[in-house]
């Protein structure tokens, strides 16, 4: 299976936290895991799906939604 390079979610994720001002702290919080692990995630160009959803759940955003618009793209 090909990697998705054009998808780094970990930086999506960092740049709408940044954004709201909101802290890695916060982060940690909301989707139960210690404060030491946020960066890791961010770091992350992929995470698997019950991470990514617990953060969408969190954040409020559908980051899912940057792989449908790739998806799409992709099957012009």
């Amino acid at each position: 299976m090909e990697k998705n390079a054009d998808i780094h979610i970990g930086k999506i994720i960092k740049t709408t936290l940044d954004a709201r001002g909101q802290s890695y702290s916060w982060l940690a919080r909301q989707i139960n895991t210690d404060v030491s692990n946020v960066p890791k995630i961010l770091k992350r160009g992929s995470l698997n799906t019950d991470m990514l959803f617990r953060i969408s759940l969190a954040m409020k955003v559908e980051f899912f939604a940057y792989y449908s618009e790739q998806y799409r793209k992709k099957n012009k």
